[in-house]
């Protein structure tokens, strides 16, 4: 088989819009790939979120095993909270285990690898890298010169949450195409410049348009403005046509075997999760010291409105310099924007972004006795499923699982106790319950302007020798990438990983004449401590920010 592999990830692309387009003759080279290869829908990580499906992407691992779960963490025995670095994953990926065997690779502005580690190959990291002169934005590090000489000046990310929050809808747009263009140069040129046998690179495109221009293309939407639609809702397409585009740029210069693949897909924004601490407090679960009305001490409100203010006025440059003279100002201003106000002492439930229990012997204040878990879940479940929307009537919560249901390993006491689906069909207003013969109505603990948000199903696209022409499959798994990609490169997997090869792609030919090989993996998974510089701290804060997800 021909061992060359091309991986185009297209962060949030959802399957309906593509499939949308497609039958419209929008996306021809989509629609060349369902002809010829085998496509269908991709099952993101449990929470579906980037910070730990792009990881069980690398590494073939459940969250519960590589120790991604959400781009903030609570700190091991404090309630401090701390930004998630690549640094804190554990678990190889793809690229590190080909580079063992053999393999030459290219891996370029994938998400959460910064910093960039040596291997055989090249890599250009990710979004999160505070600047290009930053040790780490590339492998070799005389790349990053290289790649501004040659391509020109390197653009991470879109700017498109600043410019909505500007009103210049056309400058979002501007902003993707420009960042769409320059990633595209880049990878052509890199392609160019050095032979590999796997290349992989990612667009974060789609994630931003659908998380801010989604109620320009969803009717249905509250805030769907038909003037705006007009003007910008042909915003997304020309996102997905760009893709498209690349896709077959890329492939017929590179060749081999295409796949094509989103972390997760996108919908309306739900807009459940912002509302969670409210009515954990109005339910008595969470208590907050000193004035205890429902936003929290007068302390804590002005550093959180301060420290938000401060993000849309001080420059980067400021903003270093406080953060490098002061380091721990950025997690001082995080743990008062989230847990400082928390009277442990009698809190039975917190939450960051999801339910989770001040359990005695895991938590450093813990008052729930380990006896008193299951009946404390049980009631707090009940309690979600009875929350209703008040706009539309209509129960808030699809679905709710126990991290145990949903994870494994070794990392698992670091997974909040409960995971919430909030029912897609409804765009919460506010939440209403009748708890103890009162009548509660929450407020958000804070403003999300995302109109659109993930779903649980991202996209895959597989084009190549083998490979079974027009099928359409259900839903494999997003760790079974790492070991799909492995075998096509021609390399032997670990055996310890949680994905699987997927055979029912490909034709019983190919799996006769290329059966998978499997290797004892006797290395532990390995996480590297998190020194992250306040630099790094810092950007990565202003980037998850500027993105939407803080």
């Amino acid at each position: 088989m021909n061992n060359k592999v091309l991986i185009l990830g297209f962060d949030g692309a959802a399957m309906p819009l593509i499939e949308q387009w497609t039958d419209a003759g929008e996306l021809p080279y989509f629609a060349q790939i369902m002809k010829n290869g085998s496509w269908g829908l991709l099952r993101s990580t449990p929470n579906f979120g980037s910070a730990s499906a792009w990881p069980s992407f690398y590494t073939g691992l459940n969250p519960g095993r590589h120790n991604m779960f959400d781009f903030l963490y609570r700190e091991v025995d404090t309630y401090n909270m701390r930004w998630t670095t690549k640094r804190r994953f554990a678990g190889n990926p793809f690229w590190k285990i080909a580079s063992e065997q053999g393999i030459r690779s290219a891996i370029i502005n994938m998400p959460v690898t910064y910093p960039a580690e040596p291997f055989d190959g090249i890599q250009v990291a990710g979004w999160m890298t505070p600047k290009t002169s930053s040790p780490g934005f590339t492998f070799p590090p005389q790349l990053a010169k290289e790649i501004v000489k040659s391509v020109g000046k390197h653009i991470f990310a879109p700017s498109v949450k600043a410019e909505i929050n500007r009103g210049n809808y056309a400058g979002a747009v501007d902003s993707m195409r420009k960042t769409f263009e320059y990633k595209l140069a880049l990878s052509a040129y890199l392609m160019d410049k050095y032979p590999v046998d796997l290349f992989s690179t990612a667009w974060i495109a789609a994630d931003q348009a659908s998380h801010y221009f989604w109620h320009l293309i969803d009717p249905r939407h509250p805030k769907h403005d038909p003037e705006m639609a007009r003007k910008f809702g042909g915003a997304m397409l020309d996102v997905y046509k760009m893709a498209d585009k690349a896709a077959q740029k890329l492939h017929r210069k590179f060749g081999g075997t295409l796949i094509i693949m989103s972390d997760h897909g996108h919908g309306a924004n739900p807009l459940g999760e912002p509302h969670l601490k409210s009515l954990l407090k109005q339910t008595g679960f969470l208590k907050m010291k000193g004035d205890e009305n429902e936003h929290g001490s007068a302390f804590s409100r002005l550093v959180g409105k301060s420290f938000d203010a401060l993000q849309g006025i001080l420059g980067r440059p400021v903003k270093r310099f406080l953060i490098a003279n002061f380091p721990g100002l950025l997690n001082f201003a995080l743990t008062h924007q989230n847990l400082a106000d928390v009277d442990w002492s009698r809190t039975s439930v917190y939450t960051v972004a999801e339910p989770t229990l001040n359990l005695q012997g895991r938590e450093p204040q813990g008052i729930v006795p380990p006896s008193q878990r299951e009946p404390l879940l049980k009631q707090i479940e009940k309690i979600l499923y009875s929350v209703k929307d008040t706009r539309t009537g209509e129960k808030a919560v699809e679905k709710i699982y126990r991290k145990e249901q949903v994870y494994h390993g070794e990392y698992l006491d670091n997974v909040p106790d409960l995971l919430i689906i909030w029912n897609p069909n409804i765009v919460v207003e506010n939440l209403e319950l009748k708890f103890n013969g009162r009548r509660i109505i929450t407020e958000p603990h804070y403003n999300d302007y995302r109109t659109g948000n993930h779903r649980p199903n991202g996209i895959f696209f597989i084009q190549g020798d083998g490979v079974k022409p027009g099928f359409k499959s259900g839903a494999p798994g997003i760790i079974d990438l790492c070991p799909t990609i492995l075998h096509l490169c021609g390399c032997a997997i670990p055996d310890n990983l949680d994905g699987r090869f997927l055979d029912e792609f490909f034709t019983p030919e190919f799996m006769e004449n290329n059966p998978p090989r499997y290797f004892a993996s006797s290395a532990e998974d390995s996480q590297m401590p998190d020194y992250s510089t306040p630099e790094e701290k810092e950007a990565a804060q202003k980037k998850l920010r500027d993105l939407g997800y803080l």
